[in-house]
């Protein structure tokens, strides 16, 4: 198992509160690939699923950053999301 200490000093398997996450919202992951596999875009030009994705992450409160560069994104976890 996976544990790491979090923000507040807790151990946390960061596996088993993903896999949780996932099945509590497999009907909207699902949703939102079909979404993206229905208008697809060129590699590296993933504009529309970007958006997505941005507006998606932030109804669950996370805060997104999204940078100049493909690699310079972040998203911060919110407080209690995957805790276990």
């Amino acid at each position: 198992m996976l544990y790491l200490l979090d923000e507040l000093g807790c151990y946390m398997d960061y596996k088993a509160a993903a896999g949780r996450l996932i099945d509590d919202h497999t009907d909207d992951i699902i949703l939102v690939s079909k979404h993206i596999h229905s208008e697809p875009e060129l590699g590296h030009q993933e504009v529309k699923a970007s958006r997505l994705l941005v507006e998606e992450l932030k109804k669950y409160g996370f805060e997104v950053k999204l940078g100049g560069r493909r690699d310079d994104h972040r998203v911060h976890r919110p407080e209690g999301v995957g805790d276990t």
